[in-house]
């Protein structure tokens, strides 16, 4: 299944079209459950910066009495309040069943860590079927699996599986397929002034939110100036694009990368996240055709993103007669 096609036209299979879960809750959340976690795990210091957050962090676990010196509910059905954001650090069968618990209870969404989904084959199909019933059920949103979760700089939400590279604060937000492309972008950021960051958001196997949720999310985000996308495939270009104009309308910008450009890395992109990347030309195409800015590696996309950022869009012209020496 190619989803943009060769010519740069979109095609949206009938199984693809589904309503879109809201991320507010998931992306602001006022309350935030982190279940599995104990102070052995190896991501326990990257969500430490959490709890200095202005949000109220719960912690659940089974038999710990307590995770990052606060005190620990049994399951997240004993947590006494709404939780807008889920963060498992389990296994994917165990946080399928966390899904499935969290459908019966006010739960705005999930953020999941583990692999082990449709990118390893029939088995971990079966698994991601049950999430995506369980998550469309009570219409929540999920960013993952296979995924490093998310980062928001300015309010220090750290429900990540991604070391604290403590990239400066400020108003780019990027969206990536690769989790190992976030550090990248953190570290670049740090390095080259004026890139301050917003949100940086491993979006993984997309079971129910894709690239098309995060960018319209983005378009009416009050604290993102400009985007970056790092994309492996598309999966619902038509709603993709209808979202990527109306960023561009209200004065954001945004830059994207390809990744997978040749038939072997859309091999390794099919095993990554389970994502067909189609053809890099025809990807080309259809985002210039949008109005997204195109660049060819990580260095020229933070380039990019700290040029545009800084940049007032009512100020922008057409250059003419420019030459370089």
């Amino acid at each position: 299944m190619t989803l943009i096609s060769d010519d740069g036209s979109c095609r949206t299979q009938e199984s693809d079209v589904r309503p879109s879960p809201s991320l507010e809750r998931v992306l602001n959340p006022s309350t935030i459950a982190v279940v599995g976690l104990s102070d052995k795990s190896p991501v326990a210091s990257f969500i430490r910066p959490t709890l200095d957050s202005d949000a109220t962090v719960f912690f659940v676990h089974p038999t710990a009495a307590t995770v990052l010196g606060v005190p620990t509910y049994r399951s997240i059905s004993d947590v006494p309040v709404p939780i807008d954001a889920v963060l498992s650090v389990m296994s994917a069968e165990r946080t399928v069943s966390l899904a499935e618990e969290c459908a019966t209870l006010d739960c705005g969404g999930l953020v999941i860590y583990a692999a082990g989904f449709s990118e390893v084959g029939a088995d971990g199909e079966d698994l991601q079927r049950r999430l995506a019933a369980a998550a469309q059920r009570d219409g929540m949103a999920v960013i993952g699996p296979n995924s490093l979760g998310y980062i928001s700089v300015p309010r220090s939400l750290n429900l990540t599986a991604s070391a604290d590279y403590r990239p400066p604060a400020g108003g780019v937000s990027i969206v990536s397929h690769s989790g190992a492309m976030i550090g990248g972008i953190a570290i670049a950021a740090r390095a080259r002034t004026g890139t301050g960051i917003s949100r940086l958001i491993s979006a993984g196997n997309e079971v129910t939110t894709d690239m098309a949720d995060y960018v319209d999310f983005l378009a009416s985000d009050p604290e993102t100036a400009a985007v970056g996308l790092i994309v492996e495939g598309i999966r619902r270009p038509e709603e993709f694009l209808r979202a990527a104009r109306r960023c561009i309308a209200a004065g954001k910008p945004i830059v994207a990368l390809k990744l997978a450009r040749n038939s072997r890395t859309q091999q390794m992109a099919a095993s990554h996240t389970g994502a067909l990347a189609g053809n890099a030309w025809a990807y080309d195409v259809a985002f210039r055709h949008a109005g997204i800015q195109l660049a060819h590696d990580l260095e020229e996309l933070v380039d990019r993103l700290s040029l545009v950022g800084q940049l007032d869009p009512a100020k922008w012209n057409k250059v003419e007669r420019l030459g370089v020496v």
